[in-house]
């Protein structure tokens, strides 16, 4: 029997429609549709707390109005009038779309509304233009003439209650550039406007539309009259109808919907910014102009980017809950012009700008999609150091001026500086980059050497131990000699190794490697009580002994950038992530310790990435219960993605939250990617036995280029295959992991000729390797035993554990 609840006797709980949030990179234009309040809402300078309006998208067939439950002018439920809701709905989310799959049965036809917020990894002017595409699809169910009208319509977002006491905004037509619609406009000292425009092929309009009269007009005939209301105080919405006629193929209509916000919006120190796109483009009308004219190019770059999700082996669960981070990671950025221009990204419902703490989770998506993104902020941080150590943040609300947040978190944030300049290095092989802020390194990594009181290695000055985890105990956020903080402190000293290296500093090298030794031997010999890691070394607290969460936090960016981790006790990290798992997961993830009942869904994702990279199978199935939150509190709340649970007090927190893109280390995490521009190198070690991902750290956007691994496990051994190797020729070596079998092995690699060495270890094989060539449309099948097989530009290794 089924155990999932239903509702109404209709709807399986993840058939119904959730909130999420839709908005363009560093634009701070929203829409958010809430259907659980029949609303959207939507904004220019999105703020979380938009205006609410009813966003209607509805068609009309046989005298009967079918809605989505966006807007209350034609209700999907209630007993004053029939229901005008469709029979089903099924909402499809990707990063850069919301999807409503509509469909009833006295319907000849299904409708697919959807709204896109395009964006593509380094295009910046595509990216941060303030426009979406509102589109309606019809696909008819079977061979046969129909006709019928579907309706967009949208309440003023500008208008106000004060009656006759003011102008506040005005509705016009908009006929320009081969569009027809309506634009509104704040009549206030910002003077914003928003516009919906389409092609004008049998399309009506009613714009200004104060008595609501549209709605009955559009139920009535199905088109609206051409009419603009002259009153534009009181002007409540707009709407555009369009006829449409079905027989066998599809039909489409897709409208913009575009913003503009003329005067600044965020303050650096004493200046007052505007958004970047007001470098792009000339006004309202260059935004609609550039969406429609480009509308083929766009759908073709939107492909690309969502099949690195969409066409993943992932599961379905890991996607939904990517895509929907993704969405509420955009609506926290903003992106101002300027010399230099600033892009920072809000901590959701919190408003700080570029939280350290938070982007050492966040900016994993910036690492992998657009390391530039990520220098931006490097950059920007290192103009507000505190004393040894980094601020919290860079501002609040909409002022970038120093650290806002009432609390440091000293070492914490030393370390994460430390991570994410090291990871961003290892991305791109920027060493000049690096080279500049050797000085700022220094002092970081000397600070936590320094705040190691009684030479264990862990941060344990009363100053310094503060961390990020603000809602647990005591003993998790703020003890002496944490795990949490041992853990972060031997990945930033391994990175400083690197760094050492690079700056030709023997000092630097020989501290961080005595670091490096002393924090081994403390994990090993001193917190670990033989099936996990205490959660400290304090004075005598009983908890202490307590399971948590977060001792291997700081081996997930070593892991992804390929660093030697060679006398890390990762087996001792690999049992503790068994151990704690096996005691503290509930429906929805792990607390943060066995003293706490707050769980933080980023950091439970975190756990899962550096288990999976450490061999602990299973850990990606964690993603059905974190989607299951997701999806559950959006269903009959609001708060798009949201951080935290409460269990026992059914409390929520941190909505809006950005941090959840650490999501995106699924697409390294299931191939065991580790990438190092550096070096030079690529390490793939597979974690199940089928596995397809793009190698994503090696796109090449501009080329629309995405190399893929295909990797599984067949009767003879196992089939690799690499897509579009022109992407691996920047590097020295390719290495394919694989744990523990026997027999024979085939890699399969796209080549356009050139030969691929495979090292074999004798002790593992028998008989030979197939190594199969694939030349665009030309297959070439060679044998090759191993003594036959040169080295050329590309090498595969695969070898058994322990053995080679």
């Amino acid at each position: 029997m089924s155990t999932v609840p239903r509702l109404h006797g209709r709807y399986p709980l993840e058939h119904l429609l959730y909130e999420t949030v839709i908005s363009k990179l560093g634009a701070r234009i929203n829409i958010t549709p809430q259907p659980s309040r029949e609303q959207a809402l939507l904004g220019v300078l999105g703020t979380f707390y938009d205006v609410p309006v009813s966003l209607t998208l509805a068609v009309r067939f046989g005298g009967r109005v079918y809605a989505l439950p966006l807007s209350s002018s034609f209700r999907a439920s209630g007993h004053t009038r029939f229901s005008q809701a469709f029979t089903d709905v099924r909402q499809e989310i990707g990063m850069t779309f919301i999807a409503y799959h509509c469909d009833s049965l006295e319907l000849p036809f299904t409708c697919v509304f959807s709204i896109a917020a395009p964006f593509y990894p380094g295009d910046v002017k595509l990216s941060t233009a303030p426009f979406f595409y509102i589109s309606v699809e019809l696909n008819p169910k079977r061979k046969m003439e129909a006709a019928g009208s579907m309706l967009l319509a949208l309440d003023n977002p500008f208008t106000t209650d004060a009656g006759m006491t003011g102008i506040k905004s005005e509705s016009r037509l908009y006929d320009s550039n081969g569009m027809i619609g309506f634009t509104f406009e704040d009549m206030g000292i910002d003077g914003d406007r928003i516009a919906v425009a389409t092609d004008p092929s049998a399309t009506t309009y009613r714009v200004g539309d104060y008595e609501r009269l549209l709605y009955k007009e559009f139920e009535d005939t199905g088109r609206l009259p051409n009419e603009i209301n002259r009153r534009p105080a009181h002007a409540h919405g707009s709407g555009l109808a369009w006829e449409f006629s079905l027989s066998e193929k599809p039909v489409r209509k897709t409208f913009v919907l575009a913003g503009w916000h003329s005067c600044g919006a965020l303050r650096i120190e004493d200046e007052q910014r505007k958004f970047l796109y007001t470098e792009h483009f000339d006004g309202l009308d260059d935004v609609l102009r550039f969406a429609a004219r480009n509308v083929v190019e766009i759908e073709s770059k939107l492909e690309v980017f969502e099949d690195t999700l969409a066409k993943s082996s992932l599961s379905d669960s890991v996607k939904k809950l990517t895509a929907f981070a993704f969405q509420s990671y955009i609506a926290n950025t903003w992106w101002v012009g300027g010399d230099p221009d600033w892009f920072t990204v809000w901590e959701g419902s919190c408003r700080f700008h570029s939280t350290v703490d938070l982007a050492f989770h966040s900016e994993l998506l910036t690492l992998v999609l657009w390391p530039d993104l990520l220098r931006k902020q490097l950059e920007e941080w290192s103009f507000y150091p505190i004393g040894d150590y980094m601020s919290h943040d860079v501002g609040d609300e909409r002022y970038i001026f120093g650290q806002s947040y009432t609390a440091d978190m000293p070492a914490e944030e030393a370390a994460n500086y430390i991570f994410l300049l090291h990871a961003y290095w290892r991305r791109t092989g920027d060493g000049g980059f690096v080279k500049s802020k050797r000085d700022l390194v220094t002092t970081l990594l000397g600070y936590l050497r320094e705040t190691d009181i009684d030479g264990d290695g862990i941060p344990d000055d009363s100053l310094s131990v503060r961390n990020t985890v603000d809602d647990g105990t005591d003993l998790i956020h703020s003890a002496p000699g944490q795990t949490y903080l041992a853990g972060k402190a031997l990945g930033a000293f391994i990175s400083g190794m690197d760094f050492a290296e690079l700056f030709e500093d023997e000092h630097m090298s020989s501290v961080c490697y005595e670091r490096v030794r002393t924090l081994c031997s403390t994990l090993a010999e001193k917190l670990w009580l033989g099936d996990h890691f205490a959660i400290s070394l304090g004075p005598n607290d009983p908890g202490e002994s307590g399971y948590s969460i977060y001792a291997a936090q700081g081996l997930l960016y070593p892991f992804i950038s390929g660093c030697d981790l060679g006398e890390a006790p990762l087996d001792l990290f690999a049992r503790d992530i068994m151990s704690h798992i096996a005691r503290l997961m509930g429906p929805f993830g792990c607390p943060h310790t066995s003293a706490d009942f707050n769980v933080w869904i980023s950091q439970n994702i975190w756990r899962d990435l550096v288990g999976t990279y450490l061999g602990v199978g299973g850990l990606i199935e964690n993603a059905e219960r974190y989607w299951r939150f997701e999806h559950t509190r959006n269903v009959w709340d609001t708060g798009a993605y949201t951080d935290v649970y409460r269990y026992g007090r059914h409390g929520t927190d941190l909505e809006r939250y950005p941090r959840g893109t650490d999501s995106f280390g699924y697409l390294l995490a299931q191939a065991g990617i580790s990438f190092d521009a550096v070096r030079k190198t690529l390490r793939l070690a597979p974690q199940a036995d089928s596995v397809t991902v793009p190698i994503i750290v090696l796109a090449d956007w501009d080329r629309m280029v995405v190399p893929w691994l295909a990797f599984e496990r067949c009767e003879a051994g196992y089939n690799i295959h690499l897509s579009s190797l022109d992407a691996f020729r920047s590097l020295e070596e390719i290495t394919v992991h694989i744990g523990d079998f026997g027999g024979r092995a085939l890699a399969v690699v796209a080549s356009d000729g050139s030969r691929a060495e495979v090292k074999l270890c004798d002790t593992c094989f028998t008989g030979i390797a197939g190594v199969r060539f694939e030349t665009g449309r030309r297959q070439d099948h060679i044998i090759l035993r191993p003594a036959e097989i040169a080295t050329k530009e590309i090498r595969i290794e695969i070898y058994r554990e322990g053995c080679c």
